[in-house]
């Protein structure tokens, strides 16, 4: 005859192998959560990252019409050698690449640069700055929001950007609390900047922890009004 099984017995096994297996996912999904929270499982993200990007992205070629001016150390040496220009620069050096640009019929024209204080030469530098920009209706001038640093907290007087707005932003805002697009302080560029400036636009943004830059948001909002990145704002002027 075969050999008997005892239906309570039966039963408090198949209950114990449940918690046992119930344990054992809890505790694996526990670890994994721990070491997803502290970020350990980050270096490898990013590796990944990289190399798919590296391997599956498709190359795009810049757009023609789309020009670099690079202020990069060959630059800041060649100012030393032929004029003696220490660093910074005479803000007229300025003037004459924003005039040059206008001329070639530059449709738009950012400078990933912040003049947030006055010239080290002159008044008379930070003017002429100014009425090149006057003369130039689609110049996209940096600024830098952030959560902590920048002495702003509105708006420079006189500054009258271009009107544009995203639609139900503050009812995408109400959904999203976790979007951290609100910034409360700012750095501007000094008043003959931010005044003849068709947009201000936003050059901070945050890098993962390994100092590489994956992400771009393209808006922040500061003062009840969204500020486009310095991409973004020049698409837009």
């Amino acid at each position: 005859m075969g050999k008997s099984t005892d239906p309570v017995n039966a039963r408090n096994g198949m209950r114990k192998k449940l918690i046992q297996g119930s344990l054992v996912g809890l505790l694996a999904a526990a670890g994994i959560l721990g070491v997803w929270f502290v970020g350990a499982l980050d270096t490898w993200e990013f590796t990944t990252w990289s190399w798919r990007v590296r391997t599956f992205a498709t190359h795009t070629p810049p757009h023609p019409q789309i020009k670099v001016i690079l202020l990069d150390q060959a630059s800041l040496d060649w100012g030393k050698k032929e004029s003696g220009w220490p660093w910074p620069w005479p803000r007229t050096v300025y003037t004459t690449v924003i005039d040059f640009c206008r001329r070639g019929g530059a449709k738009a024209i950012a400078f990933d640069v912040l003049y947030s204080e006055p010239s080290a030469y002159d008044v008379a530098d930070d003017v002429a700055l100014g009425e090149a920009l006057r003369r130039t209706s689609n110049f996209v001038s940096a600024c830098y929001l952030s959560a902590t640093s920048g002495d702003a907290t509105n708006w420079p007087a006189g500054y009258r950007p271009l009107v544009f707005s995203f639609q139900n932003l503050e009812s995408w805002l109400a959904r999203h609390p976790a979007a951290q697009l609100v910034m409360p302080r700012a750095a501007f560029p000094i008043p003959e900047v931010a005044t003849n400036a068709a947009l201000l636009a936003n050059v901070k943004d945050q890098p993962d922890s390994d100092g590489q830059f994956r992400r771009a948001t393209q808006f922040r909002i500061f003062d009840g009004q969204a500020v486009p990145s310095l991409g973004l704002a020049t698409y837009l002027v």
